[in-house]
């Protein structure tokens, strides 16, 4: 009998204590997913990324960034906006959600509007027991458990999770949209074609463009179409003549910059920074090219060194800038204020809120525009910029690469700026430390970039053709660059050897392997000789850019 009454005096606090216990741990959860579910509202932007807007080829990964989510202190979409121009009404900003409850004092949670308990269902309540009071003067004694029962612990009070500060945004503007104008578009073409214009007409198109034509990019549901209407406002411009194309530059330029500079969505910013650097002072006519509007290159530049500005918008800029630079739109004065810009771009470091592989391709582009304006720089600086990211083997192979073939380009009329002996054996380091990378990835991952090698190899071999007359006037430099050139040749040329290809023309890559690895020792050899007297005579074989 004792042992019965036991048995079910056991059973039934194993029972109670797994109830308390299911109780409390239903009510853990429930608590836990309610501050979860309150931490992830508040961080959810509040308004959808924008598409991306057509930039040009990155040679590394873009960065990820979003645009129109820029810090700024709270204020209204009218006072943080520029005023319009005359003609345009206010902008306006698209509907939000309504604001989070916020937390209550002293809590990390925020607080929700009481709800009232159902009096059906009321909420479950742990059943715990009663408090044993301890005599007084005696001090309280442990309380005993029965045979078989678990002792029950406290449970433990979840610490409040404080949700993440909630990041403060300024809506995305949009200009209002007059629908009214779209059948002014043919109207718009047979203005711009007449070249004069009057007050009426000038009013005209200030109206269509500002209430219309550029105001449909700024709409968040236009996202997918910008692209599309720059290519049309280039159109417009191009069959404008006269002092209707001029008058068509002042119009659109200022609301092309306003629009870049406010907060829009990515899609419109980033064209309108591309358009103003195809804005052109005298549009191209047949076989003559056009000539880049020099009012756009200020705001080029501007933005192009611009830290606050998003990456995005750089990178547009500076294809403005090299478009300018391809035209010969760059004077001399000009040119000097362009390279000291872009030195400070190409010695930049990343911040931490940029990535790697977007601010190498900032790097790249400028890179790129000093290769086009072709001068050494005051003091050689542009020499010396650019060897020093060609050496640094902390920066990504392209990038070095870059450098190697801009610093082929320069113009070295004036001779030399520097060590060339040094910047040679440079290059050759670049070549055999592209070859060795390559190789130890085939030997670790099974996996060889052939045709990335060839261009690496070619992007080298042009850079150490441009040296070619810099490097005539003594004949231990010539001696030392034939040495270098010759190298570095007899790697490219190896691609395309008709020797290490199948009757299919397929790269027998085992062989070409082999065949790279074996010329390590001559590119080691020719970087670490001394230079003499006696140039080596030039192989007649060229390497090409097939694959």
């Amino acid at each position: 009998m004792r042992w019965l009454v036991g048995s079910e005096i056991k059973r039934f606090w194993v029972v109670r204590v797994g109830l308390v216990g299911a109780v409390l741990a239903g009510e853990l959860i429930l608590l836990r997913e309610h501050v979860a579910s309150r931490a992830a509202d508040a961080k959810a932007p509040a308004v959808a990324p924008a598409a991306k807007a057509d930039l040009p080829d990155m040679p590394a990964p873009a960065p990820k960034e979003v645009l129109g989510a820029e810090k700024a202190p709270p204020a209204s979409p009218s006072a943080s906006a520029p005023s319009p121009p005359e003609g345009q009404p206010p902008e306006k900003a698209p509907p939000t959600s309504p604001a989070e409850p916020k937390p209550a004092p002293g809590t990390g949670t925020p607080t929700t509007p009481p709800q009232p308990k159902s009096p059906a269902e009321p909420a479950a309540q742990p059943q715990a027991e009663p408090p044993t009071t301890p005599k007084a003067d005696t001090p309280p004694q442990p309380e005993k458990e029965l045979p078989g029962k678990e002792k029950m612990q406290p449970p433990a009070t979840p610490k409040a999770e404080t949700p993440a500060k909630e990041k403060t945004t300024t809506p995305l503007l949009e200009w209002p949209v007059d629908e009214s104008h779209r059948k002014n578009r043919a109207e718009v073409s047979a203005v711009l074609r007449a070249g004069s214009l009057n007050a009426d007409q000038i009013k005209f198109l200030t109206d269509y463009y500002t209430q219309y034509g550029l105001a449909r990019w700024t709409q968040i549901g236009n996202r997918a179409e910008v692209r599309k209407y720059r290519e049309e406002l280039l159109r417009e411009l191009a069959q404008a003549e006269g002092q209707a194309h001029d008058q068509l530059i002042q119009i659109v330029l200022p609301l092309l910059i306003k629009m870049a500079e406010g907060n829009h969505h990515p899609a419109a910013r980033v064209n309108a920074v591309l358009a103003v650097g195809e804005l052109n002072r005298v549009e191209s006519k047949e076989a003559k090219p056009p000539e880049p509007l020099p009012a756009a290159q200020p705001f080029l530049l501007q933005t192009s060194q611009s830290p606050q500005m998003p990456e995005a918008l750089r990178v547009a800029a500076l294809v403005g800038l090299r478009r300018h630079a391809e035209l010969g739109a760059v004077g001399d004065q000009t040119k000097a204020q362009w390279t000291n810009v872009l030195l400070g771009i190409v010695q930049e470091r990343p911040p931490s809120s940029r990535s790697a592989p977007g601010h190498d391709w900032l790097r790249h582009l400028a890179i790129e525009v000093l290769e086009v304006l072709k001068t050494p720089g005051p003091n050689g600086q542009v020499v010396i910029s650019l060897t020093d990211v060609l050496s640094d083997t902390n920066n990504p192979m392209t990038l070095r690469v870059r450098a190697a073939r801009a610093l082929g380009n320069l113009d070295y009329s004036q001779g030399f700026p520097g060590d060339l002996n040094k910047l040679l054996r440079e290059m050759g380091q670049l070549a055999l430390d592209a070859l060795t990378a390559e190789l130890e990835t085939h030997q670790k991952e099974k996996i060889f970039q052939a045709r990335r090698l060839q261009t690496y190899f070619i992007g080298i071999y042009i850079g150490l053709t441009g040296l070619e007359k810099a490097a005539s006037p003594s004949k231990e430099t010539a001696a030392l660059y034939q040495k270098i050139l010759a190298a570095v040749r007899d790697c490219a040329v190896l691609f395309d050897s008709p020797k290490l290809r199948d009757s299919d023309g397929k790269l027998r890559e085992n062989e070409l392997i082999q065949q790279l690895s074996n010329q390590k020792p001559t590119l080691t050899e020719a970087i670490t000789a001394p230079a003499s007297p006696t140039p080596l005579p030039a192989a007649k074989q060229k390497p090409t850019s097939g694959g």
